[in-house]
């Protein structure tokens, strides 16, 4: 085999290894259904933490998508920037509030496996109407079980009432917020995720996914009962190209010191 055939060989590989990774990518952004696309939100810089919508504008960037239980509807919002996840949840229907007795809870799944059981990739976050102090559950693999954790420094979570600024109702009504680092679970382009929120009132639990049966307020359902949210322009990644660009020049840069090792080599 001659150099030039050598060389058609191994771009023709090249090729078919970048078109099956991106196969792959593909495929894992669109396999399901009940999946959120999120993305950066810049304006989050300005947030206020106090646990409502605080002026009309402040989510207006971030994704929308919702919760529902047998007769609520709560929004959900959801967007990133630089190091951390952020997350309403506004239960519009939900006017008679009572603190600490109303609250919401978002988890995530950095693992997205489809497996049954959770791991330890598994994080809860809970918000109680009326706190400004956060509970993290972290699932123990010693217990099999979620357990309470010490919660992260940076992680803010907060539950108030949102009112006259709040997109969809100027009734008071619950809403919480939540401000997750990303630290706790690692920077992917896919998550899998569970959303759900109390009224306790009504006695009612809002969920995401929807259709999702819980039977207590803080229960948490097996994991391929979870949906996912994912980042269609991989902006959510520490890596800020598409991995496709970045295997080229993996690859194209063995080829080339390949080459190269083979001229010194052969005029040695």
């Amino acid at each position: 085999m001659n150099k030039r055939s050598a060389m058609k060989n191994t771009l023709v590989q090249v090729c078919l290894v970048l078109i099956f990774l991106s196969a792959i990518q593909e495929s894992s952004a669109q396999d399901d259904s009940q999946s959120i696309p999120i993305t950066i939100d810049n304006e989050l810089n300005e947030k206020i933490f106090d646990g409502r919508w605080t002026h009309v504008t402040e989510w207006k960037n971030s994704s929308l998508e919702y919760m529902r239980g047998e007769s609520t509807q709560v929004t959900l919002r959801i967007s990133h920037l630089e190091d951390f996840i952020y997350v309403l949840v506004d239960a519009v229907h939900d006017t008679t509030p009572g603190e600490q007795k109303d609250h919401a809870m978002v988890c995530f799944d950095s693992k997205v496996d489809n497996r049954t059981k959770p791991d330890t990739n598994n994080f809860c976050f809970i918000s109680k109407l009326g706190s400004e102090k956060g509970v993290t559950l972290h699932w123990s693999e010693e217990s099999q079980s979620f357990e309470m954790t010490e919660s992260h420094s940076e992680l803010i979570v907060v539950g108030g009432i949102s009112d006259e600024n709040d997109r969809y109702s100027k009734v008071p009504h619950a809403s919480y917020e939540f401000k997750i680092p990303l630290e706790l679970f690692g920077r992917y382009d896919r998550y899998g995720f569970f959303a759900s929120s109390y009224d306790h009132s009504k006695i009612e639990i809002s969920t995401w996914t929807v259709g999702v049966q819980v039977s207590t307020e803080a229960e948490i359902p097996d994991r391929l009962s979870w949906g996912f949210i994912h980042s269609p322009d991989k902006s959510l990644p520490e890596y800020e190209l598409p991995i496709s660009i970045f295997l080229i020049s993996i690859l194209l840069t063995f080829f080339i010191t390949t080459k190269l090792a083979k001229r010194i080599n052969y005029r040695i």
